[in-house]
């Protein structure tokens, strides 16, 4: 008698065959089914060695129907992991602009891609919709680029693609599952180099990423630094001078220590300026407002405890985050004087009066 494992496996040819077929309905009970078995190592291997199985996934991407465009992402996905030999073949049969249709972008990639142009200023297509894609394709069409992008010569193809305009129209108009790996493709893709930010910045992403910062509610809040009884403001010191050093590692790319969309936004921010040259470091502090509103927006961390979620500005000076009262009030003897310091200049600056040294 067969064991259960002989069975597992003897059932992939079949349901690679009815992922040949063409019912629809056959199509997306083997691609459901096929997922599940890859999630057994065994099997996963089993699948990944299937004559053509990567040629055939990468076109199902193609077929209507949420299941199917979901289930054949996920599996995807799955095989292209630690595979360097799969990662190319999904390259070769076009998955990357398959992937960007599913995202919402043009699947010939000749919407916003690396030749497009737009400099600093809005993402091209930034007036349409999204896509008819659900929500759950388009999060695991982000999950399966991100994986085929982990690898330095894929991220080339992926901006060539047109991958960065659907991004960030996903970080504009998705649920948070959406925007967090919107977000987190990005820092990859600007992690790589000044081809994938020459990228960013012809799609206009500069203002895209800081107005995203923006709208965080937990950006420009008041984190309840009451300590001194000050009333909330909108943390911007005025206009800054001078040059700014980015010491973000180009370690980040997406795995380890989760981080949320904005601390992942603030770092491609970061990672554009540094790769990108002088070009890309005037359109992020455009984007800002000055170096000094750039520094602000670049604060990733609670000053009363290190946390990097859930981060709100001082309610005095603006100019430090925190995650709450209790943070605020643990670091408040530390930062006290300088509060103070930096709401009387402010107050000076705002009546015209010179501020003392």
């Amino acid at each position: 008698m067969a064991t259960e494992s002989e069975q597992l496996l003897s059932s992939i040819p079949v349901l690679v065959a009815q992922l040949r077929s063409s019912s629809r309905v056959g199509r997306a009970s083997a691609a459901k089914a096929l997922c599940a078995l890859a999630a057994v190592p065994v099997c996963r291997s089993a699948v990944r060695a299937v004559d053509g199985i990567v040629p055939l996934l990468v076109a199902r991407l193609g077929d209507s129907g949420a299941t199917i465009q979901e289930r054949t992402a996920v599996l995807l996905r799955m095989l292209v992991d630690e595979s360097q030999a799969t990662h190319a073949a999904a390259l070769a049969a076009g998955a990357m602009p398959r992937l960007v249709a599913l995202l919402g972008g043009s699947s010939s990639g000749s919407s916003g891609g690396r030749g497009s142009k737009g400099g600093g200023g809005r993402p091209a297509g930034s007036s349409s919709s999204i896509s008819s894609s659900s929500e759950a394709v388009r999060v695991q069409a982000i999950l399966a680029t991100h994986e085929l992008i982990k690898h330095v010569s894929n991220k080339t193809a992926a901006a060539d693609a047109g991958c960065v305009p659907p991004l960030l129209r996903l970080l504009r108009g998705s649920s948070s599952p959406a925007q967090q790996e919107a977000a987190a493709a990005l820092r990859n893709l600007a992690a790589s180099g000044s081809c994938c930010v020459q990228a960013m910045l012809d799609a206009g992403a500069a203002q895209v990423l800081v107005d995203f910062l923006h709208s965080m509610e937990d950006y420009g809040s008041d984190a309840g630094s009451s300590s001194d009884g000050s009333s909330d403001r909108d943390g911007h010191c005025g206009s800054g001078t001078g040059s700014y050093s980015f010491s973000y590692s180009d370690s980040s790319s997406g795995e380890g220590e989760q981080e949320d969309a904005a601390g992942l936004i603030a770092t491609v921010l970061a990672f554009m300026a540094k790769h990108g040259g002088p070009a890309a470091v005037d359109a992020v502090v455009l984007a800002a407002g000055s170096v000094q509103q750039l520094e602000e927006l670049l604060l990733t961390h609670a000053e009363g405890c290190g946390a990097t979620k859930g981060l709100r500005r001082c309610g005095g000076c603006g100019t430090v985050r925190y995650c709450g009262v209790a943070c605020s009030k643990a670091h408040w003897p530390e930062h006290k004087a300088e509060c103070r310091r930096l709401q009387a200049a402010a107050a000076a600056a705002a009546a015209g009066e010179p501020q003392a040294n």
